[in-house]
């Protein structure tokens, strides 16, 4: 990405679909890469995991705060995905289509999850909070903000009989 380039909106790769590594100018006022893999400058933001990019696991770096819009969109050869503590934003869809990952590990610093984080997860079985997150918590294998009273996502593979609302749910 050359240095011209000052504003990416949410993750401007999502569709390429065999793109392996960015790379960024070391001068970049905005951007940088680590590992073939968009940041903000600071790294605080991921931006985009490019759809072919080598390894089957990911370990989100630890100043990582915020994971952007379709920041891992399509990502599927990713078996798993590991998020710090200190991520305090998931962006919409940010996990667009990671088809082959199980579980997700919500830290107790996130307070943002964005619309559809889990949409296109296909093989996603669950979803754990951390027991000292106190936005979001997981009942019935369903994430829900316990501030909003919302239901934010409900795994596509969860094995269950039978399954009710949480008490005082108004959005889904």
């Amino acid at each position: 990405i050359p240095d011209s380039v000052i504003l990416l909106e949410g993750n401007p790769f999502a569709k390429w679909k065999s793109l392996k590594t960015i790379t960024v100018s070391d001068s970049h006022p905005r951007f940088s890469a680590e590992d073939g893999i968009l940041f903000s400058l600071d790294k605080s933001k991921l931006i985009s995991y490019p759809r072919k990019h080598a390894g089957d696991e990911y370990s989100v770096p630890a100043n990582v705060t915020c994971i952007g819009k379709e920041a891992l969109y399509g990502a599927g050869d990713l078996l798993q995905v590991t998020l710090p503590e200190g991520l305090i934003e998931i962006g919409d869809n940010a996990f667009f289509a990671l088809d082959s990952v199980p579980c997700i590990s919500i830290p107790s610093t996130v307070t943002t999850i964005g619309i559809n984080p889990f949409y296109g997860m296909y093989r996603l079985e669950e979803i754990r909070v951390s027991p000292g997150n106190k936005t979001f918590t997981v009942q019935q294998g369903a994430l829900y903000n316990r501030k909003t009273n919302t239901l934010v996502a409900f795994p596509r593979r969860y094995v269950t009989s039978a399954f009710a609302f949480r008490n005082g749910i108004t959005s889904i």
